[in-house]
């Protein structure tokens, strides 16, 4: 593992100096094989609904983390710089470069990685496992898809046998999967083709959810480009809908649509009347979505460029390496923080409470589930390389 510890003492302080080697940006020495380099970065997030709001909460945490002594003087080229390392220069296992994560709005997963590629996105957040060979994936969090219906129909049990039928528009009256009389027609809404939701689905139910019977919605009246699949977790669309056009939403009691469960349980505003149904006769909860009990569980992922953030070959080992300056060195120091295991991480200024703690209490306020141990290959994270 890398050396992050809070350096001690002005003997300690010289060796580190002596041994950086690399020379920071403002002319002080950097610690040496990691992504810092003494200036104070921007980096800038893109892609998924899903897991804005997780990461919002994530950034705002690393960039309150402690860092390396600052240049405050007004008149100096450096000013807000870091200084050379010096004996009461802290906690070098946290944001060191006192960079700035920050998150642009959702354009959904396979978007946001679209962006990191094409260099207009510095890191990529995804709901859905892509195949880009010259990306990383860090899987920090699992989450379920909820199947959804209105609250004015009572939820029961829905197979992914029958969601296939619904979706390739074979099973097309609510009598086939409730046993009620025949005469309400099912009206299965699609989704955002850039969403890894839709993305997850589809591969669960193995055929087009977007397909010739998939509704839209309709927020603004008649008009040749008014219907759209609307974005993912988020039934408001649904339920503020106006019933025109024959491939429109046209009694909401009779759709269906699927939702993240993280989003779902923790956002009541998005959720409004939405209702969760049971599939292949299991409840979406933390105990089925963490051991896979509930057939639509996923991870959730934070994406870098392969040469920005990558990791050691020793599976299990809590370390990530990569560029060594600028915002991909900046990319591969909030990888390593947002993967930590509980041990690695500093103190919170404003609480007191272990970094790993604060993180914590943002799974339980976005409704996602930390990765199982099994489950982890790096620090808190599984890690893919597709």
């Amino acid at each position: 593992m890398k050396f992050k510890t809070l350096i001690a003492g002005a003997v300690a302080a010289a060796t580190l100096v002596g041994a950086a080697g690399v020379a920071g940006a403002d002319g002080g020495p950097a610690p040496s094989g990691t992504g810092w380099d003494g200036v104070n970065d921007l980096v800038v997030g893109a892609g998924s609904d899903t897991t804005y709001r997780f990461m919002q909460e994530a950034e705002l945490l690393y960039n309150q983390s402690q860092g390396c002594e600052t240049d405050n003087s007004s008149s100096s080229p450096n000013l807000g710089k870091c200084k050379p390392i010096q004996p009461t220069t802290v906690q070098v296992n946290g944001n060191f470069d006192h960079d700035r994560m920050t998150g642009k709005y959702p354009t959904g997963s396979g978007a946001g990685r679209a962006e990191l590629t094409a260099g207009t996105a510095d890191y990529a957040r995804s709901s859905s496992l892509g195949s880009e060979t010259t990306l990383t994936y860090f899987a920090f969090a699992k989450d379920g898809i909820a199947i959804v219906t209105n609250n004015g129909r009572t939820p029961g049990n829905i197979t992914l046998t029958q969601l296939t039928g619904i979706y390739n528009c074979s099973i097309t009256d609510w009598s086939a999967i409730t046993g009620e009389a025949p005469g309400n027609t099912i009206e299965p809404i699609g989704m955002n083709p850039s969403s890894g939701t839709y993305a997850t689905f589809k591969s669960k139910i193995g055929t087009e959810p977007n397909s010739a019977c998939a509704k839209k919605v309709d927020l603004d009246g008649p008009g040749p480009a008014a219907a759209f699949f609307p974005q993912e977790n988020d039934w408001k669309q649904v339920e503020n809908s106006v019933n025109s056009g024959p491939d429109v939403v046209a009694n909401i009691n009779n759709t269906v649509w699927w939702f993240s469960y993280g989003e779902f349980r923790a956002w009541s505003y998005k959720r409004r009347n939405a209702v969760a149904w049971t599939v292949n006769g299991v409840s979406p909860g933390s105990a089925t979505i963490s051991n896979d009990t509930y057939p639509i569980s996923r991870l959730l992922y934070h994406v870098a460029k392969r040469a920005d953030a990558d990791v050691a070959a020793v599976p299990g080992t809590e370390n990530v390496i990569g560029a060594t300056s600028g915002k991909a060195g900046a990319v591969r120091e909030f990888t390593e923080w947002l993967c930590k295991a509980q041990g690695s991480h500093g103190l919170n200024d404003f609480t007191g409470n272990s970094q790993y703690i604060e993180l914590g209490n943002r799974y339980t306020l976005t409704g996602f589930i930390r990765l199982p141990v099994a489950q982890r290959t790096n620090g808190i994270c599984a890690v893919t390389k597709p």
